[in-house]
């Protein structure tokens, strides 16, 4: 029975924050877990040596952190050290599988995938078949701790509990919020047009379908238009060629990104947006743009506590949720998004979101125009699905059917 948990740390940011967020459940559950610091390597290995133990230790990781040949961790002559030590891998996928087909292809020993969203779990069943699925882990939402009211002066009354709400509205001083870098399209032209005429005309077929059938996965598209032009392929050729084609799926989530807050700025509705790239984005009313530098996890969860609105547009999750909507809840805002199967499952209309159509984008407006005017009916669809987060969507769930699987080994 597995009573040691090796998570990595010090690679990418946000990753290393859902990490230490199921770490802290683990170590509450009594196992022992050792934080696997990328950056201080050196002095790590020495110690993770020591840590693991066969049959007593597994590894859990994301997007194959750890498992991409890292210095010490791999060595060409005796593979991973998790294989030497016989140590079982749990694997969770934050992107589209089209993204590590080398890792897919060639699984380690005692590899497991999980996956964030439905329909990639299908992908992996469908085109990997030496990958072992483990099962369906949707992302989850964290919640910045709320502070401790500071000490009120002597001479001054307590403030009543309504005082104290309409305070707390009061701090809510961004209409609406996007966390999120942007690209612009044209920056994937070098893509696109990186080999002659026909492929980009192949290319842009696939972008126009992708963006008009919405409700289609990546996959489902690029393999009509490959059967249009070919007649056949193989699923493994076709495993091959999406994965070549990874420049479009960040094409048409850019594409989509910047439609959306697009479509806010020109109806004169005020956005602000945490990430690179947006000075680049073109609308009527510019000035209505705030833009933050890109930044850390904590501060992300920091500006959701301060807006009413925090805007989400899905990435390739046709049948998985975002961490942007269940974060946005448990900090107070309410989370305006495109949707999905699994999120109109387990988030109803007006359970902490409102839903907007992708394909119908000039009626956003109206949706966030009209919750910005009725704070009343914010706070109540923002309590309702707090309450369901809470129960069902925070790490803390996640960390308990990870344990499950881990201890059904």
């Amino acid at each position: 029975m597995p009573s040691r948990i090796v998570l990595m740390t010090g690679g990418v940011e946000t990753l290393t924050y859902f990490s230490k967020e199921l770490g802290n459940v683990f170590e509450e559950k009594g196992y022992k877990v050792f934080y696997y610091d990328l950056k201080e390597s050196e002095t790590c290995f020495s110690r993770l040596k020591r840590f693991l133990k066969p049959k007593e230790t597994v590894l859990i990781t994301f997007n194959h952190i750890g498992l991409s040949q890292e210095d010490l961790l791999y060595r060409p002559q005796q593979g991973y050290i998790w294989e030497q030590f016989q140590i079982p891998v749990y694997n969770i996928l934050v992107d589209h599988p089209l993204y590590y087909h080398n890792h897919l292809s060639h699984p380690i020993k005692n590899y497991h995938y999980i996956g964030i969203d439905k329909k990639h779990i299908q992908y992996v069943e469908n085109y990997y078949l030496d990958v072992k699925v483990c099962g369906f882990l949707p992302l989850a939402g964290m919640r910045m701790p709320e502070k401790r009211p500071e000490k009120q002066p002597e001479e001054q009354p307590e403030k009543q509990p309504e005082e104290q709400k309409e305070e707390q509205k009061e701090k809510r001083e961004i209409p609406v919020l996007f966390t999120g870098n942007y690209q612009a399209p044209e920056k994937f032209n070098t893509y696109i047009e990186r080999i002659d005429e026909e492929y980009t005309q192949f290319y842009h077929k696939i972008i126009d379908r992708a963006l008009a059938e919405s409700e289609k996965t990546l996959e489902e598209v690029a393999k009509e238009c490959c059967l249009d032009e070919m007649g056949t392929i193989s699923d493994k050729d076709f495993a091959e060629v999406l994965t070549h084609m990874n420049f479009i799926d960040l094409y048409v989530r850019n594409v989509r990104r910047g439609n959306v807050v697009r479509t806010l700025l020109d109806a004169e509705v005020s956005v602000e947006a945490v990430g690179d790239g947006w000075e680049k984005l073109e609308s009527k009313h510019p000035e209505l743009l705030k833009i933050h530098p890109q930044t850390d996890t904590r501060t992300c969860l920091e500006l959701m506590q301060q807006a009413k609105i925090s805007l989400n547009v899905m990435p390739e999750f046709k049948d998985g949720a975002h961490d942007r909507i269940f974060s946005s809840i448990l900090n107070g805002a309410v989370s305006v998004s495109d949707d999905s199967r699994y999120l109109r499952e387990c988030l109803p209309e007006g359970v902490g979101i409102c839903y907007y159509d992708r394909n119908h984008l000039a009626e956003l407006p109206e949706i966030v125009k009209h919750l910005l005017a009725v704070p009343k009916e914010r706070e109540e669809i923002v309590l309702k699905g707090k309450a369901e987060v809470e129960k069902k969507h925070t790490w803390r769930q996640r960390a308990e059917q990870l344990i499950e699987w881990i201890e059904a080994v």
